[in-house]
């Protein structure tokens, strides 16, 4: 053997490895992946509930049954279970009546002859994400007349 002489019979397996991994390597490099992980500290995207809406008694309706009750559409884009915030009162700023309510209606019971009453709901989903109704009004009906007995 040459004294300048390699021995590169090895040399072409470990250059042709060196490659496959090198080109391995590079296209792994060029993908992309999501480094988002859903977690208790960044959770998946989450839509407050839907704002309560059509009431019943219609907002600024009159004559309204001194035994009506409240109703109103509500519930969550996302399907999450909704609670309702009820605020019923004689002023425009209704006190709150009902806290985690999960039905979409409200018995204020008899209520009082030709007085002008408010309301508001507030929803609120499972992640604590709320959104709030308008303010409505309605005004009950006047106190029965009723002529006197004939003697």
């Amino acid at each position: 053997m040459h004294k300048y002489s390699r021995n590169i019979g090895i040399n072409p397996i470990i250059r042709f490895c060196s490659i496959i991994v090198l080109t391995i390597a590079l296209v792994l490099s060029s993908l992309t992946f999501p480094m988002i992980i859903p977690t208790s500290a960044n959770p998946l995207l989450n839509n407050p509930p839907n704002i309560p809406n059509t009431p019943i008694p219609m907002n600024n309706t009159t004559g309204i049954s001194i035994t009506s009750k409240l109703n109103w559409s509500g519930g969550d884009p996302d399907g999450n279970p909704v609670k309702y915030d009820i605020y019923f009162g004689k002023t425009s700023s209704p006190p709150i009546v009902v806290h985690n309510q999960t039905f979409l209606g409200y018995n204020p019971g008899t209520m009082n002859y030709s007085t002008h009453y408010y309301w508001k709901i507030i929803a609120w989903d499972n992640y604590s994400l709320s959104a709030k109704g308008p303010l409505w009004s309605f005004t009950t009906e006047p106190k029965p007349n009723f002529p006197p007995n004939i003697p």
